[in-house]
């Protein structure tokens, strides 16, 4: 289960302001992704498996792509929160953390690392553990089972210098999956999600999808 209400939820103790949620996105066909709040400024999709690569130098600081951060192996439980941080750091919703609040901190601090060093700073910041905590126990937050393998996981599709990137913690660098825009956001991130996650593997049923956007009401 992913429940967008966890994930807005700690967006808004990490500094994130009330103008931002998360939506659930229904199905990936036109006709449903016009019902989602438009403009999408990041999706995020939770699926079952994940694979885990080794973080490179190859994959430094690049100020010229989206922010990234790597999933080190101490932050095994807080996938959904990596890519609510990807969603955040990607989009126009950066601009609205409120100065000095926990995650415009952590922001401001991972200013010149690599994706490494950064999963590792955000292995010892307390503050966003207290956030993910507050919320982990509302909703699906965890990548590992019971046995410590990795059970279901949460991937972030951003927009970035005319490309559309997913980013996964735990793949060494971020993977571009095509050109878009911040209008075609949404149907890219869904064009992308059927080719390379559902196309691959065609009896997966459990997935969910959720969109960051303007709040409602």
């Amino acid at each position: 289960e992913s429940n967008p209400d966890v994930l807005t939820g700690f967006s808004r103790k990490v500094g994130v302001s009330n103008d931002y949620q998360f939506h659930d996105v229904f199905g990936l066909d036109e006709e449903l992704l016009m019902m989602i709040p438009q403009p999408s400024h990041a999706v995020i999709l939770l699926f079952p498996g994940a694979e885990r690569e080794q973080a490179t130098d190859a994959a430094a600081a690049d100020n010229t792509g989206p922010f990234f951060l790597y999933q080190v192996k101490g932050l095994g439980n807080a996938c959904g929160t990596i890519a609510a941080i990807h969603a955040i750091a990607n989009s126009e919703a950066r601009a609205s953390l409120a100065p000095s609040s926990t995650l415009d901190a952590y922001l401001k601090a991972c200013e010149g690392m690599g994706p490494e060093k950064r999963g590792q700073r955000l292995l010892g910041d307390e503050d966003i553990r207290k956030a993910h905590d507050a919320q982990a126990s509302e909703g699906q937050t965890s990548s590992e089972g019971a046995d410590g393998e990795v059970d279901y996981h949460f991937v972030c599709f951003v927009h970035s210098n005319a490309t559309l990137f997913e980013l996964d913690g735990l793949k060494a660098a971020p993977i571009a999956r095509g050109t878009t825009n911040a209008e075609d956001l949404l149907k890219d991130a869904a064009k992308a999600i059927q080719q390379h996650h559902i196309a691959k593997k065609p009896d997966m049923v459990s997935f969910a999808v959720l969109s960051l956007g303007p709040s409602e009401g």
